[in-house]
């Protein structure tokens, strides 16, 4: 099933090795959601409908955002950072915002308040000095 939204939320505040990295969102014409939460793996790996009330939400705050986009990019030196790809019934990308902060754009701040609504309960992972360690050789091996 074709996408209709994509978005991307990461944590850019000071963390460690452990901590909750990003959160992947998808939703497609049928109004399901796929979800992925990662930690250092993903702890998160689901599926679900989105209400129409939440569909109908997206779909304004998607247009008021096409409609009038901002004019500059947030600034911010930590905290959470979102990247949105909304696509029209026929698959062109109508909307794209880079990985960026959000802060004080209310279409985006919804949208991604609606989607964040979504995530289950779940237990944040506890790992082991030698698990991040490997994460970090890992990590460092694939971006040196």
């Amino acid at each position: 099933m074709r996408a209709v939204l994509k978005a991307t939320n990461e944590n850019w505040g000071l963390t460690r090795a452990g901590d909750w990295k990003r959160t992947e969102f998808e939703i497609d014409q049928n109004g399901h959601l796929h979800i992925k939460v990662y930690f250092l793996h993903p702890v998160v790996d689901t599926s679900v409908e989105v209400s129409a009330g939440d569909i109908s939400s997206i779909k304004e705050n998607l247009e008021e955002i096409v409609t009038n986009p901002p004019d500059s990019v947030p600034m911010a030196c930590d905290g959470e950072a979102w990247s949105f790809k909304a696509y029209d019934d026929t698959g062109r990308l109508i909307f794209k915002w880079k990985l960026s902060h959000i802060y004080g754009l209310d279409p985006l701040e919804s949208i991604g308040k609606i989607l964040d609504s979504y995530i289950p309960e779940y237990e944040e992972p506890e790992y082991t000095e030698e698990e991040i360690e490997d994460y970090i050789i890992q990590y460092t091996k694939e971006y040196s």
